[in-house]
């Protein structure tokens, strides 16, 4: 009968084998201190992470709290809705009115060898207020511009004044300016007034407080953008206002 033996090559590799001894296993947990080297420390072979557990609990106390400021949102919008509301019917509420009157030159200079301008003007703006229960606080900080062609001439600042209830005020407004004016745009200031049709825009930029009684409303910017044609600019000379149109705005 024949026997399987076995080749003794093979037998060299399993005694060198057994004479190196098994694997060592990496320990099961490792002492800190101050003088362990961070590179020493790797993370053991086939660690399983632990799964996370979430509690209902926390879940349903923010939902509560994201309903409770839901509903306190809605609330709170519905009585400023309505405190409006009542308002504007009790008070009669009415926007204020703004016209340009007239618009004086005090001076008005073109130069074309520098390719400048320089200008001072009067600006006379009506303003109504026909509200019966409401004043009009006119702050500081407010600006008007007269601009042609779509570039600033000059500018200047507002008053500040209360205006009573029902009442009209008449602002002059002196506005001045001195800058580039390009050789296009002096060409086509010399055309409008050969014609008589100067077009210009004059922009208010006023921020008013309605006043009920003693209680003053919120703040408020109002805008008013007025596109102006005149006969003419000169100095020392009242230019006509030929027509007039008007765009209104309020910025909160």
């Amino acid at each position: 009968m024949d026997y399987y033996k076995p080749h003794h090559h093979h037998h060299h590799l399993t005694n060198a084998q057994s004479d190196a001894g098994p694997p060592p296993y990496p320990p099961r947990y490792v002492m800190l201190s101050d003088n362990t080297p961070s590179t020493n420390l790797r993370p053991p072979p086939y660690r399983r992470n632990l799964p996370h557990y979430y509690s209902s609990r926390l879940s349903k106390t923010t939902g509560g709290c994201l309903c409770c400021f839901c509903a306190t949102l809605l609330i709170t919008s519905l009585t400023a809705a309505a405190l409006l509301a009542y308002l504007y019917t009790y008070l009669s509420l009415q926007l204020p009115r703004y016209s340009v009157e007239h618009l004086g030159v005090r001076a008005f200079e073109v130069r074309p060898d520098t390719l400048s301008l320089r200008a001072e003007l009067e600006v006379a703006v009506r303003a109504e207020n026909p509200n019966r229960r409401v004043g009009i606080e006119y702050g500081k900080g407010g600006a008007a511009a007269v601009a042609f062609g779509g570039e600033r001439l000059c500018e200047g600042e507002l008053p500040a004044f209360f205006q009573g209830r029902r009442n009209t005020t008449r602002m002059r407004i002196v506005v001045a300016g001195e800058g580039p004016f390009g050789a296009g745009m002096q060409r086509a200031l010399v055309e409008g007034q050969r014609r008589g049709r100067v077009p210009l825009e004059v922009t208010v930029k006023a921020p008013v407080a309605l006043v009920v009684g003693t209680w003053r409303l919120r703040e408020v910017t109002v805008l008013v953008s007025c596109a102006l044609v005149i006969d003419g600019l000169a100095t020392n000379k009242k230019a006509r206002i030929i027509s007039s149109s008007y765009k209104f705005g309020v910025k909160f």
